[in-house]
């Protein structure tokens, strides 16, 4: 985890200009619980399929967050190639098994960007998939993003 903070912040530094203040301690606890919320909450519905839940994974939170990250300092984007491609993020953080990434933007908790997912097809195929063994994901503003892996 201290890896993906000192790249939140690496980021943070570069787009300094766009970031009023730095996160206080509560705000970075806060980051760090979400993929465990955004990961339990999935796999309820994963449970309710009758798939195996998934692991909350290091790696893959980390590719997340560079993503959630960036998209929470630019505004009217929600794109899983807004800060390069998803294979430079898993590399980036060592997830050599990465699969995809699924994102909702402007939804208010996790809740709702859940149920989202899985009312759109493509999202539900990936979140869905019983191969899948990994997840990590996290929100930053109304930006959550998610990657899973085998």
């Amino acid at each position: 985890m201290l890896s993906l903070l000192i790249i939140l912040f690496g980021m943070r530094e570069l787009f300094a200009q766009s970031i009023p203040v730095p996160p206080t301690p509560t705000e970075r606890a806060v980051f760090l619980g979400n993929s465990v919320a955004i990961v339990d909450r999935v796999n309820i519905e994963r449970l309710k399929r009758g798939l195996n839940a998934l692991d909350v994974d290091d790696t893959l939170t980390c590719a997340a967050a560079i993503n959630a990250a960036f998209l929470a300092i630019i505004e009217n984007v929600c794109s899983h190639d807004a800060q390069g491609n998803l294979a430079d993020r898993f590399n980036l953080c060592g997830a050599e098994y990465g699969a995809g990434e699924v994102i909702a933007c402007g939804y208010q908790d996790i809740e709702s960007a859940v149920e989202g997912w899985m009312k759109s097809p493509s999202h539900y195929k990936m979140l869905m998939n019983p191969n899948l063994r990994r997840m990590g994901g996290t929100v930053i503003q109304t930006k959550f993003v998610v990657t899973v892996g085998y």
